[in-house]
C-alpha cells in the first residue's frame, strides 16, 4: 500500500496534508486512485480495506492508515509496518531494503516526485512510476518477509 499528498509548500490551504492517492499492488498489477479527485471512495474499496483477512504493507504505515481514516472516513483494517519486519535496517529507505532483501539495485524514488502536487487532476507519468514503485516495493517486501495473508 502507498498513499501520497503534496506538502504544504505546493499546495492550496485545503489540500495540504490530505492523501491525495491510494496505492495498491498484488503481483504485478497496481491500482493508483486518486482520491483527492474521486466525490467517495467507492464502496467495495472500503470494504476491501476494512477487510481484515487483507494485510495492507508500508512504509510507515500508522501515518497512512491514520491520514485515511481523518480525511477519508477510510478504513485500514491490517496495516502492517516494513520498518518492524526488517531486522537491523532502523530507518531505512524502501530503496535500501528492496536492495538488502529483494537484490533490486538501483530502485530510485526522487524526491521531487514525491514533493510533487499529488492533488493535480492529471497526475505526471512520473507521479504514477512513483507511485507504483512504492506500492510494488511495499507488496513485494511484505511478501519475502512474510508479512502475513496479503
Amino acid at each position: 500500500m502507498g498513499v501520497q499528498w503534496t506538502p504544504p509548500f505546493r499546495a492550496p490551504a485545503a489540500a495540504a496534508r490530505r492523501p491525495c492517492t491510494l496505492q495498491l499492488c498484488v503481483g504485478h498489477r497496481c491500482l493508483v486512485f486518486q482520491l483527492a479527485r474521486a466525490g467517495a471512495v467507492p464502496a467495495v474499496l472500503r470494504r476491501f480495506m476494512a477487510d481484515a483477512r487483507a494485510a495492507f504493507v508500508a512504509h510507515n504505515v500508522r501515518h497512512d492508515c491514520r491520514k485515511l481514516e481523518e480525511h477519508h472516513g477510510l478504513e485500514v483494517a491490517r496495516g502492517v509496518e516494513l520498518r518492524r519486519l526488517v531486522a537491523g535496517m532502523g530507518n531505512a529507505s524502501m530503496e535500501r531494503m528492496a536492495e538488502e532483501h529483494l537484490g533490486l539495485v538501483g530502485v530510485w524514488k526522487p524526491r521531487r516526485v514525491g514533493t510533487s502536487r499529488w492533488h493535480a487532476r492529471r497526475l505526471t507519468k512520473g507521479q504514477v512510476e512513483y507511485a507504483c514503485v512504492d506500492a510494488c516495493l511495499s507488496f513485494h517486501l511484505g511478501v519475502h518477509l512474510d508479512a502475513g495473508d496479503i
